[in-house]
């Protein structure tokens, strides 16, 4: 499964609020973590983005537990 490298918005990693190809310098994007394609953060994530942002990212894939 896919798996991308992410920003959440603090500690309890409930919400992405950036996307990374890479891992970054923890000191400098604090709540890195990774999630995969399945994830219904990057779902929400990703359709909150504009529609010419989307088409050159991963599509979501069916949530986990669907």
């Amino acid at each position: 499964m896919e798996e991308f490298f992410v920003q959440f918005s603090g500690a309890e990693q409930k919400e992405i609020v950036a996307t990374f190809g890479c891992v970054q310098d923890e000191k400098v994007y604090p709540n890195q973590g990774s999630v995969e394609v399945d994830d219904p953060r990057w779902l929400t994530y990703f359709n909150g983005l504009p529609l010419a942002i989307q088409e050159s990212m991963a599509r979501p894939a069916q949530p986990k537990g669907d």
